[in-house]
């Protein structure tokens, strides 16, 4: 069935558009992560380095007790790669050949086929690419959060991107007491303190974070019915039931930032993981001047030969069978430092 092959790969192209056009808003942190190509096998990445009583070592979760203040420094990682891919089934290759043969006819029957085979090729590519986007969506995420896990000099390594915190809150905000709005206020101007007068104008968060925090928070219900005019000069419009959809994802600017939702849970090998944790809030200045700070860096390679992700479709003979691939790689890079800061809800 070889000469599906041409008809096979040109519907895999439109569909992957479709494909990937479906899949983003799961995965928002693309458009946030601009790609660019390198060539060669490794990527710079900035990372934190500290030094503790046993040596010099990367920490995932920032400076603990006994962990001395450390610098940035750069290192070269291996970019995490991702190709899975499927095989197609003689049922499928010939539902391939059987629209082949009737694509230039006009008609209910041809129509029928064509619908047919576009649902099946974007069903496919849908399943074949979603674990690989969940990979990278991780990776980006993992950024944001301060530390990604890769292979350097040949030795799985979790960096650390040395973002700043940002001070905690004195009551927790789970407390209904707690004052949320005078914190986000604080936050905003420790965050320009520690980014060299830069303000933030993003916050990336766990959309369950609103129902969990803001909804129950007298103070900032309190905040929208006292001062409607100001609250309305920061972007918040009341009753708080208007201001995001039932998920928790924010409709509008808020405090003259915009909230990013990332969704927490997600399936990973099998099973329930946590891409976002609900406490942390990432205030982030991406917009401020012309500078890029965020990037999604690739490799240069024979599975990726542009700077985006790359479909194949091709025929082998051990295993044999025709086979589609979704190819991608990359390492999240945090151009500027200070630019991305963490601010912990739940101290």
């Amino acid at each position: 069935m070889s000469f599906a092959i041409p008809l096979l790969a040109k519907e895999a192209l439109i569909a992957a558009q479709e494909v990937i056009n479906a899949q983003s808003q799961r995965f928002p942190l693309f458009s946030y992560f601009p790609r660019e190509q390198y060539e060669g096998e490794k990527l710079e990445v900035r990372i934190k380095v500290v030094d503790s009583e046993v040596g010099r070592f990367t920490t995932a979760d920032g400076p603990a007790h006994l962990v001395k203040p450390g610098s940035l420094t750069t290192v070269k990682v291996e970019p995490l790669y991702h190709r899975p891919y499927l095989k197609w089934t003689s049922a499928d290759l010939s539902l391939f050949a059987d629209w082949d043969q009737v694509r230039k006819m006009a008609g209910p029957a041809s129509e029928a086929l064509q619908a047919q085979v576009s649902r099946k090729i974007t069903e496919a590519l849908d399943d074949a690419s979603l674990g690989a986007r969940e990979t990278m969506h991780d990776m980006l995420a993992g950024a944001l959060l301060g530390s990604n896990t890769y292979d350097v000099d040949g030795a799985s390594q979790t960096v650390n991107y040395g973002h700043p915190t940002l001070t905690d809150p004195g009551t927790t905000w789970t407390d209904s007491g707690a004052t949320i709005v005078e914190d986000i206020y604080a936050s905003i101007d420790e965050f320009i303190q520690q980014s060299d007068g830069v303000p933030p104008d993003h916050v990336f968060y766990n959309p369950r974070a609103w129902s969990r925090y803001f909804v129950p928070n007298e103070e900032f219900r309190s905040f929208i019915v006292a001062n409607p005019d100001l609250a309305r000069a920061f972007g918040v419009k009341g009753p708080p039931n208007e201001m995001a959809d039932a998920e928790g994802n924010m409709v509008d600017p808020m405090f003259g930032l915009r909230w990013i939702p990332i969704a927490g849970p997600h399936i990973k090998a099998g099973s329930t993981a946590q891409r976002w944790p609900v406490a942390t809030l990432a205030f982030a200045s991406l917009e401020q001047d012309a500078k890029r700070v965020l990037e999604h860096a690739m490799v240069r390679d024979q599975y990726n030969p542009t700077p985006s992700f790359a479909w194949e479709t091709y025929e082998q003979d051990e295993p044999k069978g025709t086979y589609s691939r979704y190819a991608d790689n990359g390492a999240a890079v945090v151009l500027i430092p200070g630019r991305v800061q963490l601010f912990n809800a739940e101290p």
